[in-house]
């Protein structure tokens, strides 16, 4: 048995198909237009400064409170001194401070046990910052006899 089809019906069956066919084209160039659009955004935002987020970095210090001589460690009035005089007046912005207990391994190959006093400030990059930081410690290792000052730097992102 053959199909056969009028003139009509093979016109309506063509025009139908043609229909479907530039539908999923549409679709395709709409999806394309769509993901143009979002790419054109971000690039004329990122290209205007309008940044979301700023990168800024993190000096994590710990100040150890033994000292290498045996003497007496340092005290909360001294380290609270020694943190309003010399910390808080180079970073008047703000840090955050909290005691932790530390440990390390000596030339003896003995676990020392300390208190020690951590100060954490976020910052921009910056020389003036590094000549901060770095004053800060060759103080307190001279002032409190301390062999170092263990410090972590770390990349953060900071909202704007």
């Amino acid at each position: 048995m053959t199909a056969s089809l009028s003139c009509a019906e093979a016109a309506t069956a063509m025009s139908e198909m043609l229909i479907a066919m530039t539908k999923r084209r549409m679709r395709g160039i709409l999806s394309a237009v769509r993901t143009a659009a979002a790419l054109l955004l971000l690039l004329t935002l990122s290209c205007a400064g309008l940044a979301v987020y700023e990168q800024q970095q993190m000096d994590t210090l710990y100040f150890g409170t033994q000292k290498p001589d045996g003497s007496a460690p340092v005290t909360d009035a001294e380290w609270q001194q020694f943190l309003a005089e010399e910390i808080t007046t180079r970073f008047p912005s703000g840090l955050t401070t909290w005691e932790a207990s530390g440990q390390w391994r000596d030339e003896h190959n003995a676990i020392e046990r300390e208190r020690t006093h951590i100060v954490q400030v976020v910052h921009p990059r910056s020389g003036d910052v590094e000549s901060r930081i770095t004053a800060i410690i060759a103080l307190y290792r001279k002032r409190f006899a301390q062999e170092a000052v263990f410090r972590v730097r770390s990349d953060v992102w900071m909202p704007r």
